[in-house]
């Protein structure tokens, strides 16, 4: 089966040089033949994988990882998208929750930031009357690598101490 893109890792600082084994050690038994590439961004990492990215998360969710602060699946992805396409992805992130209130993570890097950032995607969220808590079991994460838009959307999941990541809500 050929590999895809299936998330994005960010390391926590300082540990840039042990999280791609980390990850690999987590998803090889599962995936023998899965990637981790490393970006131009600093402690910055795309998983390809034949697994589908909801899988790689449930993975990533059971396991305890020290080096990793967090994971996104990348359940949905975006190249060079304009502003409408961007408003839409956020639309559909939210209806899949049906939440009253969400946390937002948004990490954009290299040509994704002339989206319009953290304070556009949580405007979005505010127009459909969705409360924004940092506390919240329901999370939003959109992040990009130059042109590359990668979201997902489920329950707030951890991966280990100060690590974490979304699964999709069962």
């Amino acid at each position: 089966m050929p590999l895809r893109l299936s998330g994005i890792a960010v390391s926590r600082p300082g540990r840039e040089a042990w999280l791609a084994d980390e990850l690999l050690d987590t998803i090889l038994p599962h995936d023998p033949d899965a990637r981790v590439l490393e970006t131009r961004y600093r402690g910055v990492f795309l998983l390809y994988s034949s697994l589908e990215p909801v899988d790689t998360a449930r993975i990533v969710s059971r396991g305890v990882h020290s080096f990793m602060k967090r994971y996104t699946p990348a359940m949905h992805t975006l190249k060079s998208p304009g502003r409408e396409e961007v408003e839409g992805l956020v639309y559909r992130l939210l209806e899949v929750l049906d939440a009253s209130a969400v946390r937002v993570i948004v990490s954009l890097r290299g040509r994704g930031k002339r989206l319009g950032g953290r304070s556009l995607i949580e405007e979005l969220v505010r127009r459909r009357g969705i409360a924004l808590s940092r506390r919240a079991r329901h999370l939003i994460i959109i992040e990009s690598i130059e042109d590359l838009l990668i979201a997902a959307s489920g329950i707030t999941g951890s991966c280990g101490y100060d690590c974490i990541t979304v699964v999709p809500p069962a």
